[in-house]
């Protein structure tokens, strides 16, 4: 567009300086110099009410300085208040079919704005990894805007959710190979992770095509990417000290009061303070609550169910099942061998005949079963505390998402940042146990984001180059810089008003709207150089500030006025357009050219006029003739 413009403005010079008096010889035009500069030109009601003007800008300079420091302030109030815009629907008319598919894609389908966090590591497989990706889907689905976040770990929980009841990514590999086999072969894993199993992508949507939200959802997921650590270390907590584990619980404590925190923020709106769910959470880590009599009755009657239905292969009288369920239901702590023995005892006991290796397999799952449920009422325990303590109402996803979060208290293996492993142990991780893994941000969000901010600093680069070759052509022009400052005044007003308006009235900066400032700069210094140009003349002959200003604009006054409503209305040919965008920049600059001559004819002279400038003293006749 800059050089478009540039281009038109050198065609339209040569023309005004060689084809239009080639033209006028032509025709034998025949001019009048008398007339030329004469005070006393046909005056009509247009001159008389620019004379009206002069004189009140003589009169009153000290109001008119002090009105437009006013009016700069307050626009540069609402400049801050402008919003940035590079959203392409925007330039489509309403009611067009893109801008329908648009609406319709926002309404049904969560946007249409995608984005991905590109994973890449050795094996994506690995818990570590995969439970990275399933905490970035709960950390993506809390930000606002950001919609239907997915990813392979999360077909990985809700398999997990299916089989053993906790929607989460298990920490072991072994668990995590056991459910990959039910989702292995799908066809929608071709869309999230590749054959290699090397790269994963976590997707999701902002709602809205807005730029604004999408700039701030951006910000939003890079911040959460950069407190992500990328290189994790395994630690078995069993073969911990007791220094360490309490090191390592705080750990678990702020990845769980982390993750329950943002369900209840995305479930409910609310949550607790993050601090608050943490030391509850570091509670039930410190002293698991010991089994309640109602908890050993549970225990009992499914250890009960299990013993004598067809699924244990030692056939078993529901009396006797019951009797078996009792004895092992008082110490659900108890050793595998401590199992085997009971039961075992039992069954000699009812007469009951059995193989060696049946024994093995029946103590082997009761003991697990009984272990599970142990696990059980550590987190029922922990849930229950929470929903009393926060008053929290658990109803729907929201007591299965926390049910499988808060799953976390039993993990005996858990994933903790390098940083942190040197922390606690004193020492870096060995290099073979550090996974490792790279997230890349990509989309068309990220993208957007970045075209925004090349918007702001093309338009703040375009419009202080501009400001700064029009100070060095005016210093040149009147060989003064205190002159070549002042002339800034009235496209620096300008500026600030255009802008000042476009946040008062809730217009974006966008791709249209970026060039108001330049073009408000390059035409607007027009009626500056006008204005000080004839001023200059009427300068040398009177030696009396105001009267040169009174002939000045009842003369290049009316010039000033008549280019300002001919490019004001060219411009006003935009509102035809059926582009959104190019209808508010043909306000802005019909709008501009107004300002613009108005603040060379008012503003700049009271400027001039109050401060007197020495450089005005060095005019004369000689001179502006040369």
């Amino acid at each position: 567009m800059g050089l478009e413009l540039s281009f038109g403005i050198i065609g339209a010079l040569v023309m005004s300086l060689v084809l239009i008096p080639s033209l006028l010889a032509i025709l034998g035009y025949k001019a009048r110099p008398k007339a030329l500069f004469s005070r006393r030109a046909e005056r009509g009601v247009l001159e008389s009410l620019l004379e009206r003007l002069g004189k009140f800008v003589s009169s009153h300079t000290r109001s008119i300085v002090i009105a437009a420091i006013a009016i700069s302030v307050v626009a540069a109030i609402f400049v801050t208040k402008i919003t940035r815009e590079v959203n392409m629907v925007e330039y489509l008319p309403e009611g067009s079919e893109p801008r329908v598919a648009e609406e319709l894609m926002e309404e049904h389908f969560g946007g249409s704005q995608f984005f991905s966090l590109d994973i890449k590591a050795e094996n994506v497989k690995h818990p570590a990894v995969m439970h990275t990706m399933w905490k970035l889907g709960r950390e993506l689905r809390a930000i606002e805007h950001v919609k239907n976040p997915q990813s392979i770990a999360d077909l990985e929980a809700e398999m997990n959710f299916q089989m053993n009841d906790r929607r989460r990514v298990p920490k072991r590999v072994e668990e995590v190979d056991n459910l990959w086999l039910f989702i292995e072969g799908k066809e929608i894993l071709e869309q999230m992770v590749d054959s290699t199993y090397t790269e994963a992508i976590v997707q999701g949507v902002v709602d809205e095509a807005n730029t604004k939200v999408i700039t701030d959802a951006v910000v939003e997921i890079r911040r959460l990417l950069a407190r992500t650590p990328t290189e994790l270390v395994a630690v078995e907590l069993d073969k911990l000290g007791d220094d360490e584990r309490t090191k390592v619980n705080e750990l678990i404590a702020d990845e769980l009061a982390r993750l329950a925190w943002l369900d209840l923020k995305y479930r409910t709106g609310s949550a607790p303070p993050q601090n608050e769910l943490r030391d509850l959470i570091i509670e039930h880590l410190k002293e698991p609550a010991a089994p309640t009599e109602d908890d050993i009755s549970r225990l009992e009657v499914r250890l009960a169910n299990y013993i004598s239905s067809e699924e244990f292969e030692i056939p078993t009288p529901r009396s006797v099942a019951e009797a078996i369920a009792a004895r092992l239901s008082q110490n659900p702590k108890a050793e595998y061998e401590e199992v085997s023995s009971e039961l075992e005892s039992a069954l000699k006991e009812a007469d009951i005949q059995y193989e060696p290796d049946q024994i093995e397999l029946a103590a082997d799952f009761l003991h697990s079963e009984m272990q599970n449920f142990l696990k059980e009422i550590r987190v029922e325990h922990l849930l229950s505390a929470m929903t009393k303590r926060f008053d929290i109402e658990l109803k729907g996803y929201l007591e299965e998402d926390l049910w499988g979060e808060l799953w976390g208290i039993n993990d005996e293996l858990v994933y903790i940042s390098k940083d942190d492993y040197q922390r606690i142990f004193g020492k870096p991780a060995d290099a073979g146990e550090v996974v490792s893994y790279s997230v890349e941000f990509t989309g068309i969000p990220p993208l957007t984001k970045k075209f925004s901010d090349e918007l702001l600093q093309s338009q703040i680069q375009s419009m202080v180059m501009a400001l700064v070759m029009v100070f060095i052509l005016m210093w040149i022009l009147l060989r003064s810089i205190t002159g070549g400052l002042l002339a800034m005044i009235p496209i620096a007003f300008t500026t600030l008003f255009d802008y000042g308006l476009m946040g008062a009235f809730g217009l974006p900066l966008d791709n249209a709207s970026m060039s108001t400032a330049s073009l408000a700069i390059g035409i607007g210094i027009d009626y500056t150089i006008h204005f000080i140009t004839r001023f200059r003349l009427e300068l040398s002959q009177s030696k009396d500030l105001e009267a040169a200003l009174k002939t000045t604009l009842s003369t290049t006054g009316r010039a000033i006025l008549v280019n300002a409503l001919t490019v004001a209305l060219g411009f006003c040919a935009l509102f035809f357009s059926q582009i959104e965008p190019s209808r508010r920049l043909g306000a802005l600059l019909a709008i501009t050219m107004f300002v613009a001559a108005t603040a060379a004819m008012t503003i700049y002279p009271a400027v001039i006029i109050t401060l007197k400038p020495k450089f005005l003293e060095r005019f004369n006749k000689k001179e502006v003739a040369k």
